[in-house]
């Protein structure tokens, strides 16, 4: 049998896959905000918007793809993806400024 992995271990492990926040050099820009009252706008392939660490972030976009589906259909992860590098809230991936408000906005490639 193996042994179970525990939250706090596997919070550990996440925190150290996300080389994104020691290069940015988070710990520090934190000190001075979290971005709080800032709107980023990010234009991608599609979001799931009921992400569990962007929850609550997203404003309401618009879809410019001329595709079925909306702002919320989620393509390939990409446009997740890259609002967690943003603005995750930290239940799995921390993004730089985690107060931030989403725009997420649909494009086709």
């Amino acid at each position: 049998m193996g042994t179970a992995t525990t939250p706090a271990v596997a919070e550990d492990t996440i925190r150290q896959q996300q080389w994104h926040l020691e290069a940015m050099h988070a710990s520090e820009m934190w000190k001075v905000t979290k971005g709080q009252g800032v709107t980023v706008a990010v234009i991608d392939s599609g979001f799931k918007l009921d992400h569990p660490d962007l929850e609550g972030q997203f404003l309401p976009g618009k879809d410019f793809s001329g595709s079925p589906g909306g702002v919320g259909t989620f393509a390939d992860g990409h446009g997740t993806g890259m609002s967690s590098l943003i603005a995750g809230t930290g239940k799995g991936t921390r993004g730089r400024g985690h107060w931030v408000w989403l725009l997420a906005s649909r494009s086709s490639r």
